[in-house]
Order: C-alpha cells, then structure tokens, then sequence
C-alpha cells in the first residue's frame, strides 16, 4: 500500500510538470529497508524510508519537490524553486512536516550585483518569528569588504525531528535588530589582515584584527597566526602555532603540540592558545593506497580525539577521530581501522563495495575485530542501481543492522 501511494505521488507530480512546454524533466526515487536484529518489537525490527525528488527545469529556472515518507507516513515535503533574471537571483525553499500538520520555515534569498558590490538578501519566516539578513560584498582587488545587518533573531538548529527545523527566537513577528557584522581584509605592510567590527543591540561588541602564516627567520617549518580582540574593557592578544611536518605520498602522521606540563594543548592546532611549547606527541599514523581500482585506508590513532569548537551538534562542539575512524563513533576505544573499497569501474564493473573492519584497544587477542560495517551495490542499468549493507559488531548484540535499498533516476 505505502509503494503504491509512492508511485502514485510520483506519477502526480510528473504529470503536473509534464503539462509545461519547453522544459526539462528529472528524478530521483530511493528506497530503503533498514532490520535492526536486536529491536524488542515489530515497531522498531523493521525501519521503511523511501525519498521522491521531481526536478523540472524551463527557461532557466528550476522547480523541485522533494518528499520524504517513513513507517508513520509522510514524513516530510518540500518546495524549491531558484533561477535569474539577468544579474537578479532568486532561491526559495518551502519546508512541511505532512504528518503533524506542521509548517516548519520558508527561506527566500535574492542576490544581485551593483557594479563591483554584491548585494544579498534573506528572508526566514518560521512559526511566529521572522528573520530579514542583508549582505554586501565588494573588492578592489585589495581591499575586501563584508557586510552583514540581521533584523530578527531566528537561527538554524540540526537538534529536533525532521531535521533543519528553525527555531524561533522571541516569538514575535518583528524586524527587532539584532546585529551588524563587517568584515574587512587589505593589506598593511608585509601582512594581509582581516579585520571582523561586530555590533548587537547592546551596542559595540568587538574589533579584532587577525594576520595568517607569519614566519620566523631560519625556522621556515613554523608558522604563526596572530589576533588583537579590542573590546569596551579588555583588550586581548591571541597566537596560533603551527608546524608544518611535510607531505607524504601515502602516509600520514597525526601529530599534536604539547605544552611544559606534556598535556596536549591543541588539536591539529586548531585550538592552541598559548605560547609554551614543551614538545610534540605523536599520536597515530595512517596508511592510503589505490590499487587496480581498489582503494585501502588504514588508520591507527591513539591520541585525543579532535575537537571542531566551530561545529556544534545539540550545544556541544563536535568530537572525532581522523581518517575512516571518524565514521564509526558507537565505541570510543576503538582505536584502528581498516577500509577496503572499490574507486572505478576497471576493478569491479557496475558492483561497488566498501568494506571497513574496526578494532577495540581493550582487546586482549592479536587480531579482535571489534567491528564491520560494509557496503554493496550493483548497478543494473545506468539508471537503476540495487543496494545492500550490514553492521556487526563482534560483541553482543552481534548483526546490530542490515540494509536493503534501490536508487532510481529518471
């Protein structure tokens, strides 16, 4: 029942665009049967996904629909539609959640250029709030500037199901402001600066100056970043070190700086704020190689995990290992890694494949597969291709996940 009233949305839709004159039309149908062997009931033993994008393209515009349905129902629906006007863009996006009756955002942006100056708008309505963002852009070829004025305080969140829901801010429908933020990068002497000037509805917030790769003489390994923050009552200097330990055709060594107390104090350096070095750690290696279409990858890493403070997942900065270690996070011992997977058609034809085994560093046997995660596909026409992967962790519960989907394009 749910297939048939997926192809009877698809065959709606095409009919629909169909009707248009002098266009182009495209698709994409993907399905997909996820079985959790260890689920304590019927609800969850079995997980139905099934994804329909309708693109049509006339005059060089496009429209899309994109619709998600699961085992509750229709999930979720949205509608694009971006093209020109000359030097005039536009894009919108229209964001449902079917199933509870929700509308969850409606995002439009133009842009257009004004001689050298790029102008921008966006437009963010969610349920009772709003959001109006004008930016500017422009360079001389020395000089670059730019500008951001937000009227509103709605901001994107990735917490929350469906995803890129928008959370509202005060709740009212107002252009209240919220906050200005320049941008400018020229050059002063031997060093390009990138100056960011912020203002809130508090008034003045910042002024930093920021210079990149400053070298020190005879030392062409070591480089540093710098930054000056101005504000009402502090002022504050910044430095950032970095070393250059070399390319390597197929091997990769993690390094991370320490400090006098030999604690790690930055992660690939991202985060160093300090200017005592006391020495370096070495705290992995990897290994990357293509072979007759085949590609291997295998990682040993040992050290901390790396922390993004740029990227935030539910409040929290986002932790990882490096390499193919980062795509499984379920057991924060496993320390080693090893991928074997197809790269062209010279290995293997229209199958694919993509077979990585994970190890435990609490394991007391030479060679204790913690972990396998793989998967498969075989193309059966250049427009249908047939899917299939599984999880299993050597422990309990075992076979944890075993996928079955087709992807079809029209």
């Amino acid at each position: 029942m749910r297939k048939a009233l997926v192809l009877s949305f698809a065959l709606i839709l095409g009919l629909g665009f169909a009707a248009f004159a002098q266009g182009e039309l495209h698709g994409e149908w993907w399905t997909q049967i996820t079985i959790d062997p260890t689920a304590t009931d019927i609800a969850t033993f079995i997980d139905f996904a099934t994804e329909i994008t309708v693109e049509y393209s006339v005059g060089g515009w496009t429209f899309t629909s994109w619709s998600s349905f699961d085992d509750s129902g229709w999930a979720e629906q949205l509608f694009s539609a971006g093209g020109a006007f000359g030097a005039f863009t536009l894009d919108s996006e229209l964001r449902f959640a079917p199933l509870g009756g929700q509308f969850i955002h409606w995002d439009t942006s133009a842009s257009f250029t004004f001689g050298a100056v790029d102008i921008g708008m966006e437009f963010v309505l969610v349920p009772s709030d709003v959001l109006l963002e004008i930016t500017a852009a422009a360079t001389t070829g020395l000089v670059d500037i730019d500008f951001i004025l937000d009227l509103g305080d709605v901001t994107q969140s990735y917490c929350g199901d469906p995803w890129y829901v928008w959370y509202a801010g005060d709740g009212f429908c107002d252009f209240d402001f919220n906050g200005i933020y320049i941008d400018v990068e020229f050059p002063f002497c031997c060093a390009d600066i990138h100056m960011d000037l912020d203002f809130t509805c508090s008034g003045f917030q910042k002024v930093c100056f920021t210079t990149k790769g400053i070298t020190v003489p005879n030392l062409p390994w070591l480089g540093i970043d710098a930054k000056v923050c101005f504000q009402t009552d502090s002022k504050k200097i910044t430095l950032y070190p970095s070393i250059d330990f070399g390319v390597d055709v197929c091997f990769e060594i993690y390094m991370s700086l320490l400090d006098t107390s030999d604690n790690p104090i930055g992660y690939y350096f991202n985060n160093l704020k300090t200017t005592k070095i006391g020495g370096f750690s070495v705290d992995g290696i990897a290994l990357s190689c293509e072979i007759g279409g085949v590609s291997f990858e295998g990682v040993s890493y040992w050290g901390p995990g790396f922390v993004d403070w740029g990227e935030y997942y539910c409040g929290n900065p986002y932790m990882y290992k490096p390499g193919i270690l980062g795509d499984y996070l379920a057991d924060a011992t496993t320390w080693e890694a090893y991928r074997i997977s197809t790269t062209e058609d010279a290995c293997c034809g229209p199958f694919d494949f993509d077979l990585t085994f994970f190890f435990d560093s609490g394991s007391g046997y030479l060679f204790d597969v913690s972990a396998v995660d793989t998967e498969f596909s075989y193309e059966l026409g250049e427009n249908f291709t047939v899917e299939l992967g599984f999880e299993y962790v050597a422990t309990a519960p075992g076979l944890t996940l075993l996928q079955f989907g087709f992807d079809i394009t029209w």
